[in-house]
């Protein structure tokens, strides 16, 4: 193993503890089906902002000059991001059918607590809201590893917790995953610092 994939192996093994509320539905059987035949990229499809490299005109660009085709272009980029960041704040919350909280997160996976208990080796669509400066919901597909009986985080209510690993995870999705855990663990030295001083 190379000193960079081994390094790129610790990124994606870094977790944090943190309570975020995950939305979850299970794959239905198409769906299933897809993940078994590797296939499971096609479940969500690709709602990223489409590259300019990628961009195809209208016939119409042929009679245009090179300043007009390349406005052209710069308008289908802006486009697509807006399509994008429109699709984020809207959402598609009624696809996610349950909903969850968070225990930790990593770059391969994650546990949450839900009131449902899920088949061990079943897949599941996952919809993670990562705090920031515009609220980013990341789409991802999971299958469950481990599934723990256990006392809900307040009271006395029964809860699961349950622990899924990623699957088809894009590299964009995992960096954006472990960007926020550096930013949460940040924040979280910052906070204990800070309390230490005061009680100094």
């Amino acid at each position: 193993m190379s000193q960079e994939s081994a390094i790129s192996e610790q990124r994606a093994c870094l977790r944090t503890r943190i309570a975020l509320p995950v939305r979850y539905t299970p794959l239905s059987a198409h769906e299933t089906e897809l993940v078994n035949e590797g296939k499971a990229n096609l479940i969500f499809g690709d709602s990223a902002p489409v590259p300019l490299s990628e961009l195809s005109l209208p016939s119409l660009v042929e009679h245009q000059t090179d300043e007009e085709v390349m406005v052209l272009r710069y308008l289908q980029v802006l486009d697509a991001k807006l399509n994008w960041i429109i699709e984020q704040l809207q959402g598609d919350d009624k696809v996610f059918t349950v909903e969850g909280q968070t225990i930790d997160i990593g770059g391969n996976g994650l546990c949450f607590r839900t009131s449902t208990c899920l088949p061990v080796g079943s897949f599941l669509k996952l919809r993670l809201r990562l705090p920031a400066t515009m609220p980013v919901s990341v789409n991802l597909l999971a299958e469950v590893l481990r599934v723990d009986h256990s006392a809900a985080h307040s009271g006395s209510q029964e809860g699961y917790v349950v622990a899924v690993r990623f699957l088809a995870l894009q590299e964009e999705q995992r960096e954006q995953i472990i960007q926020f855990i550096f930013g949460h663990e940040r924040r979280e030295l910052r906070r204990r610092k800070e309390n230490s001083r005061q009680l100094g």
